[in-house]
Formats: structure tokens, C-alpha cells, sequence
């Protein structure tokens, strides 16, 4: 029986088991290039290719039963065999309460280093508004008035009452001498892994971007874009100065104690291939 080696991937850092088979299946593409989706399939000795390429794409879920017959050719550990059971009934679950239940389970298998999976976190990282609220109640004139909030991040009520009593219940917000404040708590989202929940964080932000370009004035944004053409091995170089940027930025603008902030800003840096792969134009030909 062939399995499969994970290399440098663990499951504890995925938030969807399809996301998991699909890097596992792109590390064997690099490895060698011919390899196919049907190639897999059968070393797995599933019946329908079609239907790994689906889950793969994400077009179809992935069910236990299925789920089963793939993790036998997957080199996991016990502990990741159960975390990747759990994250199957996770993405299956029909209610929040069912997802929580399963959230649980993988947080208390999950490594220390790696990312504790928690609903109400995914829900954070998910919805702009959470983060957003952070931030602004670092400003000087903030109230706590949830009509207040709705008004100045310019969301539904509903929204606002929601991201704040998360961000309490989570304990990224305390009352501190009657005045709210952020916690220390650090949270910080993986690199390079796939993630639905950031991927709609970061779709909302670049909605917001687009919107700005027309309601705000140039006095009170700077977008800029650069196009360029550039070797792909120098993509992880690039990673990494776009990375040392945001983490510098970061620790340049926020202003020491004595120094008011009164606005929450969005920065955003976005580098992705505009154009085709070789490979695809060269299918397309022929």
C-alpha cells in the first residue's frame, strides 16, 4: 500500500481537510510534474477520479466515508488521524453547535505550536468587523455604545453587538477602571496555508479598498500598483520583504501612549500572478 508523505504540511494548521489533500497533491506535482489527479486516485484505489478533482476544488465536500478510504494512504500520526476525522465532521456539521463540538476536540489534540482551530476564532478572522473593533477602541474618543460602533465602522447594529461581545467572550477586550481595552493577546494567522476564513477577510478588505478609491479622497488613502514581470523563484524573497514591510509598518504607526489616534486604517499588500502559466497556454494550443 503507496502513501503519502506530508512532508513539511501538518493537518493541525488547515481549517478544511480538502485544502489538506490539495497542497499534499501540488507537493507531488513538484516532485513530478506529469502526476495526475487520476494518478492519485487509483494509488488510492478509488473508483472515480472526477470525484477526488472535485474535492480537491472544493465543488464537492468530503464525506466521512470517503474520508476514510484516503486517510489509509495518508502517512499521518494517530493524533493526526483523529484531528483529520474531526476535521471532516467539522466542515460536515449543519449547526454552530455541532462545529463547536468538533472545534473542541481538535483544539485538544493540536500541537501547542500549531494553530488552535475555534469556531468563534474562525468567526473573528472571517469578519472584518472584529478586527476593525480592536483597533478602534484604541482611539481616544471611543464609546462603547453599540450604535456608536455600527456609525463609525459603518455596519449593521447587529454586527457591532456581535463582534463585541465575541471579542469579550474571547477575551481580547477587558473593563478595565470603567474603560475597555485591548488585551495582550496575539493573534496571528498562519503563512502560506490555505484558509477560507482569512481568504474572506481578505475578499471584504478589498471590497472596502475598491470603495474607498470613489467615496474617499486622495488626502485620505494612498493605493498604488506596480506591474512588473519577475522570475517565480524569487516569489518567496518577495514574500519575505512584503512581510518584514507589514511587521515594520506596524511597529512605526502605532503611535506611543501620549499620542492620540483617532481613525482605524486598512493597509493592504497584494502580489499575485496576472497572467496565465506557461503550461496552461501551451495546453490551450495544442
Amino acid at each position: 500500500m503507496e502513501t503519502t508523505t506530508t512532508t513539511h504540511l501538518t493537518i493541525f494548521n488547515f481549517n478544511d481537510p480538502r485544502d489538506f489533500l490539495a497542497e499534499i497533491f501540488l507537493e507531488k506535482k513538484k516532485k513530478n510534474p506529469s502526476f495526475s489527479i487520476r494518478a492519485w486516485a487509483k494509488q488510492m484505489n478509488l473508483e472515480h477520479h472526477a470525484l477526488l478533482a472535485a474535492i480537491l476544488s472544493k465543488k464537492r465536500s468530503l464525506r466521512p466515508s470517503l474520508a476514510k478510504s484516503i486517510k489509509a494512504h495518508l502517512a499521518l500520526s494517530p493524533e493526526a488521524q483523529q484531528y483529520f476525522d474531526h476535521l471532516v465532521a467539522f466542515t460536515n456539521a449543519e449547526d454552530s453547535e455541532e462545529k463547536e463540538f468538533y472545534a473542541h476536540k481538535m483544539s485538544l489534540l493540536a500541537p501547542r505550536s500549531s494553530v488552535i482551530l475555534n469556531f468563534e476564532i474562525l468567526r473573528l478572522i472571517s469578519e472584518w468587523e472584529h478586527t476593525a473593533l480592536l483597533e478602534l477602541i484604541e482611539t481616544a474618543d471611543f464609546n462603547s455604545d453599540i450604535s456608536w460602533i455600527a456609525q463609525r465602522l459603518g455596519t449593521t447594529l447587529p454586527k457591532a453587538e456581535q463582534a463585541f461581545a465575541r471579542l469579550l467572550h474571547l477575551g481580547l477586550i477587558e473593563l478595565i477602571d470603567g474603560e475597555y481595552k485591548k488585551t495582550n493577546f496575539n493573534l496571528k494567522t498562519p503563512d502560506d496555508i490555505p484558509n477560507k476564513y482569512i481568504q474572506e477577510f481578505h475578499e471584504a478588505m478589498i471590497e472596502k479598498a475598491k470603495q474607498a478609491i470613489t467615496k474617499q479622497s486622495v488626502h485620505e488613502r494612498e493605493i498604488r500598483g506596480l506591474t512588473l514581470a519577475i522570475s517565480k523563484n524569487k516569489l518567496s524573497e518577495a514574500k519575505k520583504l512584503m512581510r518584514t514591510f507589514m511587521s515594520d509598518f506596524s511597529k512605526l504607526m502605532s503611535t506611543p501612549e501620549n499620542e492620540v489616534k483617532d481613525e482605524v486604517f486598512q493597509l493592504n499588500l497584494q502580489l499575485f500572478q496576472l497572467t496565465t502559466d506557461n503550461s496552461d497556454q501551451k495546453k490551450v494550443q495544442h
